[in-house]
Protein backbone atom coordinates (compact mmCIF):
# COMPACT_ATOMS: atom_id res chain seq x y z
CA UNK A 1 0.00 0.00 0.00
CA UNK A 2 1.25 3.70 -0.55
CA UNK A 3 1.60 5.69 2.58
CA UNK A 4 -0.73 8.29 1.32
CA UNK A 5 -3.99 5.54 0.53
CA UNK A 6 -3.87 4.77 4.70
CA UNK A 7 -4.93 8.60 5.02
CA UNK A 8 -8.44 8.31 3.95
CA UNK A 9 -10.26 5.19 4.89
CA UNK A 10 -13.82 3.48 6.33
CA UNK A 11 -13.12 1.26 9.16
CA UNK A 12 -14.16 -2.10 8.73
CA UNK A 13 -17.33 -3.09 11.69
CA UNK A 14 -18.46 0.00 11.47
CA UNK A 15 -19.36 0.64 7.30
CA UNK A 16 -18.94 -3.14 6.27
CA UNK A 17 -20.53 -5.32 9.18
CA UNK A 18 -17.65 -7.38 9.06
CA UNK A 19 -13.34 -6.58 9.69
CA UNK A 20 -12.40 -5.08 6.58
CA UNK A 21 -11.37 -1.59 5.45
CA UNK A 22 -12.02 0.39 2.42
CA UNK A 23 -8.64 2.05 0.89
CA UNK A 24 -9.55 5.50 -1.00
CA UNK A 25 -6.52 5.98 -3.59
CA UNK A 26 -7.24 7.90 -6.49
CA UNK A 27 -8.25 5.63 -10.01
CA UNK A 28 -5.07 3.72 -10.99
CA UNK A 29 -3.17 3.69 -7.94
CA UNK A 30 -0.79 0.68 -7.10
CA UNK A 31 -2.45 -1.99 -4.96
CA UNK A 32 0.49 -4.49 -4.00
CA UNK A 33 1.19 -7.67 -1.97
CA UNK A 34 1.59 -6.35 1.29
CA UNK A 35 3.62 -9.88 2.32
CA UNK A 36 5.63 -12.73 0.12
CA UNK A 37 3.56 -15.40 -1.01
CA UNK A 38 1.01 -17.58 -3.45
CA UNK A 39 -1.54 -15.88 -5.61
CA UNK A 40 -4.45 -17.59 -4.11
CA UNK A 41 -7.77 -16.16 -6.18
CA UNK A 42 -7.63 -13.71 -9.35
CA UNK A 43 -11.21 -12.09 -10.11
CA UNK A 44 -10.37 -10.92 -13.94
CA UNK A 45 -14.18 -10.12 -14.71
CA UNK A 46 -16.59 -7.48 -13.42
CA UNK A 47 -19.82 -9.75 -12.81
CA UNK A 48 -21.85 -7.12 -10.16
CA UNK A 49 -25.28 -6.25 -11.58
CA UNK A 50 -27.04 -4.00 -9.09
CA UNK A 51 -30.17 -5.59 -10.44
CA UNK A 52 -29.27 -8.97 -8.48
CA UNK A 53 -26.16 -7.46 -6.35
CA UNK A 54 -25.40 -11.41 -5.57
CA UNK A 55 -22.92 -10.83 -2.63
CA UNK A 56 -20.30 -13.33 -4.03
CA UNK A 57 -20.14 -11.05 -7.10
CA UNK A 58 -19.51 -7.60 -4.78
CA UNK A 59 -16.06 -7.55 -5.30
CA UNK A 60 -15.69 -6.88 -8.99
CA UNK A 61 -12.12 -7.44 -10.13
CA UNK A 62 -10.20 -8.80 -6.92
CA UNK A 63 -6.80 -10.64 -6.17
CA UNK A 64 -5.74 -12.68 -3.10
CA UNK A 65 -2.45 -14.28 -1.80
CA UNK A 66 -1.56 -16.74 0.52
CA UNK A 67 1.34 -15.14 2.29
CA UNK A 68 3.85 -17.05 3.60
CA UNK A 69 2.41 -16.69 6.96
CA UNK A 70 -0.63 -18.71 6.38
CA UNK A 71 -2.99 -15.69 6.23
CA UNK A 72 -4.99 -14.75 3.50
CA UNK A 73 -4.66 -11.19 2.18
CA UNK A 74 -7.74 -10.08 -0.06
CA UNK A 75 -7.87 -6.52 -2.25
CA UNK A 76 -11.36 -6.25 -4.80
CA UNK A 77 -13.01 -3.37 -6.80
CA UNK A 78 -9.76 -2.74 -8.81
CA UNK A 79 -9.74 -1.10 -11.82
CA UNK A 80 -6.93 -3.99 -13.43
CA UNK A 81 -4.92 -7.14 -12.32
CA UNK A 82 -1.60 -6.82 -13.13
CA UNK A 83 0.30 -8.51 -16.09
CA UNK A 84 1.35 -11.88 -14.98
CA UNK A 85 -0.77 -12.39 -11.64
CA UNK A 86 -2.78 -15.73 -11.78
CA UNK A 87 -3.29 -18.48 -9.34
CA UNK A 88 -0.45 -19.99 -8.10
CA UNK A 89 2.06 -16.91 -8.96
CA UNK A 90 4.78 -16.41 -6.16
CA UNK A 91 4.51 -12.67 -5.31
CA UNK A 92 7.32 -11.05 -3.25
CA UNK A 93 6.11 -8.01 -0.55
CA UNK A 94 5.94 -4.54 -2.92
CA UNK A 95 5.07 -6.65 -6.27
CA UNK A 96 2.30 -4.80 -8.05
CA UNK A 97 -1.02 -7.09 -7.68
CA UNK A 98 -3.19 -4.65 -9.66
CA UNK A 99 -4.85 -0.88 -9.56
CA UNK A 100 -7.43 0.75 -6.99
CA UNK A 101 -10.82 1.39 -8.96
CA UNK A 102 -14.25 1.22 -8.56
CA UNK A 103 -15.65 -2.75 -9.73
CA UNK A 104 -18.12 -4.32 -8.15
CA UNK A 105 -20.65 -2.46 -5.96
CA UNK A 106 -18.13 -0.37 -5.54
CA UNK A 107 -18.99 1.45 -8.89
CA UNK A 108 -19.89 5.47 -8.39
CA UNK A 109 -18.40 5.02 -4.87
CA UNK A 110 -15.16 6.64 -5.11
CA UNK A 111 -11.76 4.74 -5.93
CA UNK A 112 -10.50 2.72 -3.19
CA UNK A 113 -9.60 -1.05 -2.23
CA UNK A 114 -11.44 -3.28 -0.28
CA UNK A 115 -8.60 -4.92 1.98
CA UNK A 116 -9.71 -8.08 4.36
CA UNK A 117 -7.54 -10.38 6.39
CA UNK A 118 -8.76 -14.13 6.73
CA UNK A 119 -7.20 -17.59 7.56
CA UNK A 120 -7.67 -19.68 3.97
CA UNK A 121 -10.98 -21.25 3.07
CA UNK A 122 -12.49 -22.97 0.10
CA UNK A 123 -13.69 -20.82 -2.42
CA UNK A 124 -17.34 -20.49 -1.92
CA UNK A 125 -17.00 -19.49 1.23
CA UNK A 126 -16.83 -15.76 0.16
CA UNK A 127 -18.38 -14.86 4.21
CA UNK A 128 -15.04 -15.36 5.51
CA UNK A 129 -12.68 -14.51 2.67
CA UNK A 130 -13.88 -10.92 2.57
CA UNK A 131 -12.64 -10.15 5.74
CA UNK A 132 -12.01 -11.80 9.10
CA UNK A 133 -10.10 -9.79 11.38
CA UNK A 134 -9.55 -6.22 11.41
CA UNK A 135 -6.53 -5.38 9.36
CA UNK A 136 -5.43 -1.64 9.91
CA UNK A 137 -3.46 -1.97 12.73
CA UNK A 138 -1.52 -4.54 10.79
CA UNK A 139 -1.58 -1.54 7.72
CA UNK A 140 -0.07 1.31 10.23
CA UNK A 141 2.23 -1.73 11.77
CA UNK A 142 3.77 -2.13 8.20
CA UNK A 143 3.20 1.05 6.94
CA UNK A 144 5.35 2.14 10.04
CA UNK A 145 7.95 -0.63 9.27
CA UNK A 146 6.66 -3.06 11.40
CA UNK A 147 6.80 -6.53 10.74
CA UNK A 148 3.21 -7.75 12.37
CA UNK A 149 1.82 -11.09 11.74
CA UNK A 150 -2.07 -11.14 11.90
CA UNK A 151 -3.16 -13.70 14.83
CA UNK A 152 -6.39 -14.67 15.75
CA UNK A 153 -8.75 -12.50 18.57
Amino acid sequence: MQPASLAKFSPGVESHGYPAVDIFAPPGTKFVAVTNGTVEFVSYEDRWQPENDHPALRSGLAVAIIGEDGWRYYGSHLSGIAEGIAPGVSVQTGQLLGYVGESGNARNTGAHVHFGISRPTYAADWVTRRGEIDPFPYLTAWLNGRDLTPTMP
